[in-house]
């Protein structure tokens, strides 16, 4: 088959051949089908990679939900992380040497998950919310899913000058005594502010450890893409999960 670039050349072929001049008719026809056939194959091939990788990430689903005691229909909703960032972070997770404390900056199902997947490995969540409905529903689904190792916690937004941010105070009278192990950057939502997540890591810096981990969500958004490229120079190393909104891990060490 006759690839884009090869089609294209073989157009500027002909055209070269001819002076300028009049150009073959027949050849150009020909160079121009091949193009568009090419064109055509390489969106069927994208389409089938595409439908490839979201099937084989059903499938990695639902065995993530079943080593980490959900059901199949645990349904993650409209707002929360997807599978495949969740699939990402259970990934990384698992091989961080110390996973007992995870806090998390915005709550909803993905909190679920992830009290789940800390109970398989030993340790407890804490989640930081600044709207109480969704604190309450979060609650709910935490008791349905009877996760007794995680928290979630009130930390209305606060503004702070050029910025609004959670309740500084109230997660420094929560946050228990020892470091944290993981850090979940899902929240405030976009809509609150412009680079909205860019105080956390300045925030829990010395609260983590030198092999601690920090996800940052929502990466494919201009902004938390800035906030990354930012932080990233905080750190030995940064990575970028391939997910559909995007997902950016940092590591101390």
């Amino acid at each position: 088959m006759i690839s884009t670039r090869n089609a294209s050349a073989l157009i500027r072929l002909v055209a070269n051949l001819a002076g300028g001049a009049t150009v073959d008719r027949e050849l150009r026809q020909l160079a121009q089908n091949a193009y568009k056939v090419s064109i055509r194959a390489s969106r069927r091939a994208a389409k089938l990679n595409a439908a490839l990788h979201k099937r084989s990430t059903q499938f990695r689903w639902r065995r993530c939900l079943s080593r980490n005691h959900l059901s199949a229909s645990f349904d993650l909703g409209d707002w929360s992380m997807l599978p495949d960032d969740l699939l990402c972070l259970e990934s990384r997770i698992e091989r961080q040497a110390r996973t007992e404390l995870l806090v998390e900056l915005g709550s909803g199902p993905s909190t679920v998950f992830l009290s789940k997947l800390f109970a398989r490995l030993g340790g407890a969540v804490i989640s930081f919310e600044a709207e109480p409905e969704w604190l309450t529903q979060t609650n709910e689904l935490l008791r349905k899913h009877h996760c007794s190792n995680c928290s979630v916690h009130l930390a209305p937004y606060r503004s702070y000058g050029e910025f609004s941010w959670f309740d500084m105070e109230l997660i420094r009278k929560t946050l228990p005594e020892q470091p944290i192990d993981i850090l979940v950057v899902d929240g405030p939502p976009g809509e609150s502010g412009a680079f909205a997540r860019r105080p956390a890591l300045e925030f829990f810096l010395p609260y983590l450890q030198i092999d601690s981990l920090i996800f940052l969500h929502d990466t494919k958004r201009n902004d938390e893409r800035q906030i990354a490229q930012e932080w990233a120079k905080k750190f030995r190393r940064a990575a970028n999960c391939n997910t559909e909104r995007g997902l950016t891990t940092f590591w101390r060490s």
